[in-house]
């Protein structure tokens, strides 16, 4: 596995380059002098970062693919094996407009009642998805300004990976200390 070069042993080890440097994949070497400069400018970054808690919400009302089978020339099977998807849910106890909001804020009012958790520790708010209640402001935004938090808050939006996409950008801030 090949590591950025940054979280390489030898640049926080000056003992472990030597003399000579470190050898290149082309067989020659950087020089140490070299290596010394790139270290003193680079922080030291933890290795591991790790999620302390997490929350979700599903809605409780179910909407089987059998309902389908109904309105439109599909089956359960059909569905499943082309799909994947065995159900889906909906919120029958919410009629506002903004319904991804209130998914995020069931989550984080769940959060904070399973785990004691002080939204007061809060440094910022990333918030991932690919749908919206609005273009602006993200659920991320709406939920700081709900709870009264005055943190930075934005959204990464990338279709079904966005989740992916938003730990990698938490790892990253994390381990550069922001």
């Amino acid at each position: 596995v090949r590591r950025p070069f940054w979280e390489a042993d030898w640049i926080s080890d000056p003992l472990a380059r030597g003399r000579r440097g470190v050898p290149r994949r082309n067989g020659s070497r950087i020089p140490s002098a070299r290596l010394n400069r790139l270290a003193d400018g680079l922080p030291m970054l933890p290795r591991r970062v790790f999620l302390n808690h997490v929350s979700h919400y599903v809605p409780e009302t179910v909407l089987a693919n059998r309902f389908f089978e109904g309105i439109l020339d599909t089956t359960d099977a059909w569905i499943r094996g082309r799909v994947g998807i065995a159900e889906r849910r909906t919120m029958s106890d919410y009629r506002g407009s903004f319904p991804v909001f209130e998914i995020a804020r069931r989550a984080v009012d769940r959060l904070v009642e399973t785990t004691g958790f002080d939204l007061a520790s809060v440094d910022l708010i990333l918030s991932a998805s690919c749908t919206d209640d609005l273009q602006y402001p993200g659920p991320g935004n709406m939920i700081s300004q709900h709870y009264g938090l005055r943190v930075p808050a934005f959204q990464l939006k990338n279709a079904c990976s966005s989740v992916v996409y938003a730990l990698e950008v938490a790892r990253g801030l994390l381990q550069l200390g922001s």
